[in-house]
């Protein structure tokens, strides 16, 4: 979890690549690190390289890789590649010599395809290999790596020959080698000892091979040169640690090899080479370097040596005669900076924002004497070229910073044209880019207008008409100019006038009711085609003028509807088009869905479209780093976002959006904030939908949820589920991270209360926790009560005098309810023949040698204090005290406890049942309650605490155990032919007084609320003597749709 910095770099081909022009160079750089790097190629120290033309960047997985097309002799030079993300940078780095094309050499095949292990390619790299060997030594070396190429053996000797004749300017005779090369080929057998038959070829075709193990070494230099200051004729030594020993390694004093002498001496001691540079004057101030370089390899290490500035005829210290001076260059130009020393060949280092600067084919350093020169070609406006540059000669530098500025050429648009209605204030706009803030002037017929009317800003000019006329309309130049250059661009503006009265009116003919007009079009139709005439009539006798039509599309019209022999005037007026304002600005710019790949631009509407249907949006942006914005896309006019991908992975940018309709383009909107373009990491959104179940004191409780709607753009991992106890406002972990949607927690406290919620993992971090849920107790959920009994007996039983009957039933509940027989409303209890068993889950009652006595109905009864709760209800139900202190019991006295509070409430008095219905609870509110009997004494204590329970809508169909009777139960209470019919919230009573045998037959009863009905059926015998007949039916899970009833069960027989 913890994320790697990119620590793995390796550079596939770090080694010195010598080439041909025409050819072709590739880097491959292998790279890792978590999250994964961005890598970019430099040449040198400051330059960065951007794909396009002869250079191709690519980057796929963990390889990166550099090539470079149609290699020149300029691109010769290090070549950097460097990897970083949020946690750090590495690099590594490669040297490529390029020479020029000859046709005494050429190189065959890719480098890739020529790095082979020794033991697939026997062919060596002859002159490479004998290039620093003693020509002594030729015959241990081709000995040694087992060169049978005799031919390419003698076409290496003679290259050899002639690179030093090159070097030296005049011919090398290599006899020595001929004589040694014609001794070896006779003692290995290759050639008759008399014999002259020996042909030194000039033609050398070179294959470069590796025959060796390739030794890529990142770091020669282990412990690199430290710069030198010692004053004069003092000794100045520099101590360099390389990887291993080596023999090729050379010490450079600038460009030109170093060997001992007097004043220099050289050591060496395995992997430490020390040179030292005795009675140190100012013409030793230069720079020093060790070079080292083999055949696959090259390092070398630099340092200065600077002496206390005198000179050797004078005690004058080095000074700047002519510091570099401060320059401001536009973009493209070649910026150039001078500086004139006191003392002439003293080496100086450029360095630009503390780095130095290393030659190039943009960066190119003279020196003439005293003078020297800096100049860099192409600058572009960003990072890479502004900042400070510092010049440095021994102990003295000089500083001037470098401004790059953009000169205000470059126009959105050099012509435009503006519509606009006389009178209608119009802005004239011209977009431009420029740095520093340029000047406007604008002209109209060669004459300037006046600067009140003018608004220029760092990016546009404008020029403001508040009451346009037909004479301000015609062409507009507007020229723009600050210290780097300057620019101009022209505006038509068309002034739309309203058009002039029509000639020669005239009438032409009449009728019964009707005359026909003619006229002549206006002189001046305004600036604008007219597209229709309105005409109208006024009776003489009249002041008022009536519409006779608006669209007369031709000089002449028929008027209608007019009255005989009466008097009209008539007046015709012309019409054109109307010409609108460019719309308002966008509003609520905002950019979303951002990527590596782009981003999404969305806005509103203007406020206002200027008086014409809005045609398209024009999409802008900018770089954060530049003052220039250019159009990136165009939309329709219904369309008000649009996805943006031309732009640039890790760049930041800055949008706006412009409306347009027929009269023009309208002014920006707002700017929206700059946006990174990278693929976004953040926290997720909450989890949604979590809910609980299966809560019980012993296994805990059962969490489920729903994963977040955003995952912060990184996958979900995991989730981490919180509680919080009762009383306290810590929350705790439940354990360890959930990588599902559920979580079973356990180790709760039994009665203790609890709060749970779940946090999303992404690879940022958690989210923000989702709404918790209510607090829920740690106890067994309260069952609903069923009693289920044989279904045998529920249509009666008839029994013998004399034998044994058993009635059993299961009991249901949570907690174990108290269970109760009775007998003809009589409480039945255990005797020498009837016995009661009851244990969790069942009782039975059996009763042994039967008598008619036993006749009767048979009720069981499971009671708990609490019947049930509904949304802002609760049924409660209690049993008598145990002793009534002597008196009868008169009422009883019901209180209440609301959950966080301590002080319980009296809510009900003078009850005199064993049950209540209680209304007007808070829903989503918890409750206790406890009940006081009251007799003539008094009221008692309190009873123990019902169980705490929450208010909430609970609604199901009814659904009948037992047998019912016909009886119509749409009330509590009713009467039904007589009869008397009751329904409690657990069972159905039909009573029958003094039945009869016509009693006898099959009972139906009907059960209906709001979410169905329910039927069932009993089948009743009349036999012996008269009787009350009471039958009893269970209900089960029966909902009232106001509220919830049922805690008492009954289930009956009749016997």
């Amino acid at each position: 979890d913890v994320p790697l910095k990119p620590v793995t770099l390796e550079l596939l081909f770090s080694l010195t690549v010598r080439l041909f022009t025409e050819g072709a160079a590739t880097f491959i750089a292998k790279v890792g690190g978590d999250p994964i790097p961005n890598v970019k190629w430099m040449k040198g120290k400051w330059r960065q390289l951007t794909h396009g033309g002869r250079i191709s960047i690519e980057q796929k997985g963990q390889e990166a890789k550099l090539e470079i097309k149609e290699v020149t002799k300029s691109d010769s030079g290090q070549y950097r590649c460097v990897a970083s993300n949020k946690h750090g940078e590495i690099e590594c780095s490669a040297e490529m010599h390029v020479d020029e094309k000859k046709e005494a050499a050429q190189v065959e095949g890719d480098l890739r395809t020529k790095l082979k292990n020794p033991q697939e390619e026997k062919d060596i790299d002859i002159v490479e290999l004998l290039r620093n060997v003693d020509p002594k030594e030729y015959e241990k070396y081709a000995r040694m790596y087992g060169i049978t190429d005799y031919r390419g053996l003698l076409q290496a000797i003679e290259q050899l020959k002639k690179e030093k004749a090159e070097e030296s300017g005049r011919l090398v005779r290599l006899t020595k080698f001929h004589r040694w090369f014609k001794r070896f080929l006779c003692q290995i057998g290759k050639l008759d000892p008399w014999s002259n038959n020996i042909q030194f070829s000039s033609f050398l075709k070179t294959q470069i091979m590796v025959s060796t193990p390739t030794e890529i070494i990142k770091d020669w230099i282990v412990k690199p040169l430290k710069d030198q200051h010692v004053k004069p004729k003092a000794s100045a030594t520099f101590k360099c640690q390389l990887y291993k020993d080596t023999p090729n390694w050379k010490w450079l004093k600038g460009e030109e090899a170093i060997t001992p002498s007097d004043k220099i001496e050289i050591k060496k001691d395995g992997k430490d080479l020390e040179l030292t540079i005795k009675n140190c004057q100012p013409d030793d101030v230069a720079e020093y370097s060790l070079e080292v370089e083999g055949r696959t390899y090259t390092a070398n290490s630099t340092a200065k040596l600077t002496v206390e500035g005198k000179c050797r005829t004078c005690a004058t210290v080095l000074k700047f005669i002519s510091p570099l001076k401060d320059q401001t260059v536009k973009e493209g130009k070649t910026a150039r900076f001078e500086l004139e020393l006191s003392h002439e060949n003293i080496p100086v280092s450029w360095f630009k924002n503390d780095v130095k600067i290393h030659p190039s084919r943009t960066v190119v350093t003279q020196t003439d004497g005293k003078k020297h020169v800096l100049e860099i070609k192409e600058v572009t406006l960003d990072d890479t070229y502004e900042g400070e540059y510092t010049a440095m000669a021994g102990d003295s530098k000089s500083t001037a910073e470098l401004i790059i500025s953009e000169a205000p050429t470059d126009f959105s648009t050099t012509d435009q044209s503006y519509v606009t209605d006389a009178g209608k204030p119009i802005v004239m706009a011209i977009p431009y880019t420029a740095y520093p803030k340029a000047e406007a002037e604008w002209l109209y017929n060669n004459q300037s207008l006046p600067t009140d009317s003018i608004y220029t800003s760092a990016d546009c000019t404008e020029y403001r008409l508040k009451d346009p006329k037909k004479s301000d309309e015609g062409r507009y130049k507007v020229l723009i100019k600050n210290k780097h250059g300057g620019g101009e661009a022209f505006i038509n503006l068309d002034v739309i006038d309203v058009p002039g009265p029509v000639k020669n009116l005239q009438v032409v003919d009449t009728a019964d009711g009707e005359v026909s007009l003619a006229w002549e079009e206006p002189e001046s139709d305004g600036g604008t085609k007219v597209i229709a005439y309105v005409v109208e009539r006024r009776d003489v006798k009249r002041k008022t003028w009536t519409l006779a039509t608006d669209h007369a599309e031709s000089p002449e019209y028929t008027v209608t509807g007019l009255q005989k022999d009466s008097f009209y005037l008539f007046r015709v007026r012309s019409f054109t088009s109307v010409v609108s304002d460019v719309p308002d600005a966008p509003l609520n710019v905002i950019v979303g869905n951002v990527t590596k790949f782009g981003c999404t631009v969305s806005w509103e509407p203007p406020l206002s479209d200027g008086g014409s249907p809005i045609t398209s949006y024009v999409i802008e942006l900018r770089d954060r780093t530049s003052v220039k914005w250019s159009p990136v896309q165009l939309t329709k006019a219904d369309e008000l976002s649009a996805i943006i991908n031309d732009v640039i992975e890790n760049k930041e940018y800055i949008f706006r959006v412009k409306a347009e309709n027929k009269a023009g383009v309208g002014r920006p909107s707002a700017a929206s904030q700059p946006v990174k373009i990278m693929d976004p990491i953040e926290p997720p959104s909450p989890p949604q939908n979590l809910s609980w179940s299966d809560q019980n004191k012993t296994s805990g409780i059962f969490l489920t949820w729903e994963p977040p709607k955003y995952d912060g753009g990184s996958s979900i991992r995991g989730y981490n589920v919180e509680r919080c106890q009762r009383g306290t406002d810590k929350w705790e972990p439940c354990g360890d991270m959930v990588p599902e949607l559920k979580c079973q927690v356990t180790g709760l406290i039994e009665g203790q209360w609890y709060a749970y919620r779940v946090r999303a993992l992404n690879r940022l971090g958690a989210s923000q926790p989702c709404k918790a849920t209510d607090e829920i107790q740690a106890v067994d959920p309260k069952g609903v009560y069923d009693i289920q009994l044989d279904a045998k007996l529920l249509a009666g039983l008839t029994a013998n005098a004399g034998s044994k009957i058993e009635l059993p039933a299961e009991v249901k509940g949570k907690p174990e309810p108290r269970v109760k027989w009775t007998k003809a409303d009589l409480v039945l209890k255990p005797d020498d023949r009837v016995s009661i068993d009851t244990k969790p889950g069942h009782s039975t009652v059996t009763i042994a040698k039967t008598t008619r006595d036993d006749t009767s109905t048979y009720i069981i009864e499971a009671t708990n204090s609490i019947k049930d709760v509904a949304k802002t209800s609760c049924f409660l139900m209690w049993t008598k005290p145990e002793h009534d202190g002597g008196a009868k019991i008169d009422s009883y006295v019901i209180e209440m406890l609301k959950s966080g509070t301590t002080d319980w409430i009296r809510v009900a008095e003078n009850i005199v049942g064993l049950e209540y219905f209680l209304k007007g609870l808070m829903e989503k509110q918890e409750y206790s309650f406890r009940v006081r009997a009251v007799n003539v004494a008094g009221e008692s204590e309190p009873s123990e605490p019902s169980d705490p329970v929450l208010c909430k809508e609970r609604l199901s169909k009814r659904k009948l155990l037992g047998t019912q009777t016909g009886c119509d139960v749409r009330r509590h209470t009713g009467t039904f032919f007589g009869l008397i019919c009751s329904l409690n919230y657990t069972s159905l009573h039909l009573e029958i007084d003094s039945s009869v045998h016509p009693d006898a037959g099959v009972y139906k009863v009907t059960l209906e609320n709001s979410l169905g009905s329910a039927s069932a059926t009993i089948n009743v015998k009349v036999i012996g003597m008269f009787l009350i007949q009471t039958l009893f039916w269970n209900i089960s899970q029966c909902y009232v749709v106001k509220h919830v009833c049922f805690s008492i069960l009954r289930s009956s027989w009749t016997l």
